[in-house]
């Protein structure tokens, strides 16, 4: 799937979700409305940001089947989670930001999407790199010996 066919359809998603489920619901944020804010291509697949009126969220379209069931951005970890559609087919989702309640605009939103994109594009690409590996530490291991030398000595390597 294409950045911006990804993007055209969970607008149109979320969209349906902010005017069926959550209208006139006294958790949402009435001064946002829903926008995909990025849609970018990465290795196997798209990532993109969407903003609702509810949260923030990360939404993956991947190729490969297997993805962690949880993600550090920013050295939280956040839960990972699997969903299937019929209108999106299966995507993986994290709630990047969970309370917008107090924010006052949807430039407001955008503004927080903004920071935390960078951070999150980079947890999503090392969770895509170490998908294959179960074990946390030796997804740590491959993680510092990638980083070459000088980190390889954190583990006791010369």
């Amino acid at each position: 799937m294409d950045p911006g066919e990804a993007a055209t359809r969970v607008e149109a998603f979320f969209s349906d979700l902010e005017r069926d489920v959550f209208a006139g619901d006294p958790a949402t944020n009435p001064n946002l409305h829903v926008e995909v804010v990025e849609a970018q291509p990465i290795a196997g697949g798209v990532v993109l940001v969407v903003i609702a009126p509810w949260t923030i969220s990360g939404i993956l379209f991947l190729e490969d089947d297997t993805f962690s069931d949880t993600i550090i951005i920013d050295g939280r970890r956040l839960p990972v989670l699997v969903n299937e559609v019929p209108s999106l087919g299966r995507y993986w989702s994290v709630v990047v930001v969970r309370e917008v309640g107090s924010l006052t605009s949807q430039d407001e939103a955008r503004e927080i999407v903004a920071a935390v994109m960078v951070p999150f594009l980079e947890a999503v690409a090392e969770a895509t790199a170490n998908a294959g590996i179960e074990d946390q530490s030796r997804r740590d291991l491959f993680r510092t010996l990638a980083r070459g030398n000088e980190s390889r000595q954190e583990w006791g390597a010369t």
